[in-house]
């Protein structure tokens, strides 16, 4: 059985390999996300698509049905409102990358991982603005 300093260990490390991933799967599937500046996101596509962007994110460990479910994730697809809900520690991780990727509008892979590179200036403008916005999440 997995102690508390395991799972935060282990959420710790999905967290750094979501990082990772996203930097490619966002550009990929990011015609199909919508975020509002309140925090919410859609999914403009359809369950194939859905089940495509989790499996690029997640490998194929997890359960899609209309949600996606593994040991550290969660997130339930609504088609009526085409809103996706994200639960754990590491969903409330994913749903704010999104919304800070789609809000800020970042444009590409290169964008992406200048932001998120430690060793980014931080004088400069968009790295300034993720950085208040990755304050928030924390």
């Amino acid at each position: 059985m997995a102690t508390g300093q395991d799972l935060i260990n282990s959420v710790e490390s999905q967290q750094i390999k979501l990082e990772y991933k996203l930097s490619e799967v966002y550009f990929i599937f990011k015609e199909f996300i919508e975020c509002s500046n309140d925090g919410k996101v859609k999914w403009l596509s359809n369950l194939t698509d859905l089940k495509a962007f989790m499996s690029a994110l997640f490998g194929d460990v997890g359960k899609c049905a209309k949600s996606y479910r593994n040991d550290l994730i969660s997130v339930n697809w609504y088609t009526h409102k085409k809103a996706l809900i994200f639960h754990d520690q590491l969903g409330i991780v994913l749903k704010n990358k999104l919304t800070n990727l789609s809000v800020n509008k970042i444009s590409d892979p290169d964008e992406y991982n200048q932001l998120n590179d430690p060793e980014c200036d931080k004088d400069c403008m968009a790295c300034s603005r993720f950085s208040l916005d990755m304050m928030e999440i924390n």
